[in-house]
């Protein structure tokens, strides 16, 4: 996590952080079935298509899909799913990495992005940052 942001909050298992300037947050959900799905990037478009059709269902919004990305590694399906709400200056970066029954979600959101351009990069290395860790047994 970037040194400036502060958990905030958690309610219902998701965690909510924030930066100190509070124009940059991100909500952190971990999400487990019960009955696996047949594979991982079904799992992933799954979170991410219900992800974007709450942000699209919003009133007097205008969310375009500027970035859709997944790629798999050994162990893992990532998905992300940038959108931007250009009128309302308001960037939020939807990232899944899942198996075929567990997943996290991170979903940043920039309340004051003005220039989508100059801050595209600005969560990657949230992105990179996120890996599996088995737990010892």
């Amino acid at each position: 996590m970037p040194d400036n942001w502060n958990l905030k909050g958690t309610d219902d298992g998701v965690s909510y952080l924030e930066s100190e300037d509070r124009t940059n947050g991100m909500y952190v959900k971990c999400i487990e079935l019960q009955e696996p799905k047949g594979t991982a990037r079904a799992f992933a478009e799954y979170i991410q298509n219900t992800h974007e059709a709450s942000f699209r269902s919003l009133r007097d919004a205008d969310w375009q899909v500027v970035n859709k990305r997944d790629t798999e590694d050994r162990l893992l399906h990532r998905s992300a799913l940038d959108m931007l709400d250009r009128k309302a200056s308001y960037r939020v970066l939807s990232l899944v990495a899942c198996d075929v029954r567990g997943a996290i979600q991170l979903t940043l959101h920039d309340y004051l992005c003005e220039n989508y351009e100059s801050v595209k990069d600005c969560f990657a290395k949230i992105e990179s940052s996120i890996a599996r860790v088995d737990a010892i047994r």
